[in-house]
């Protein structure tokens, strides 16, 4: 794999799959990169992957 993407666009992928993970700290990468495109408040964003994680956690509890 490392062959065939640059070291940029494979850091970018496991950006994007922490981010879907809901994995702050992991997906900063991703994040960093698209904030200013995006208009991105860092710290709502957090706060926010941290209510769907919560959320998930807590969904899962009652299934």
């Amino acid at each position: 794999m490392k062959s065939r993407f640059s070291t940029q666009s494979l850091e970018l992928a496991q950006s994007v799959e922490s981010f879907f993970e809901l994995d702050y700290e992991k997906s900063s990468y991703f994040i960093n990169s698209y904030k200013s495109l995006f208009n991105i408040d860092k710290d709502a964003l957090k706060c926010e992957l941290k209510v769907a994680k919560s959320c998930l956690i807590n969904a899962e509890k009652f299934r």
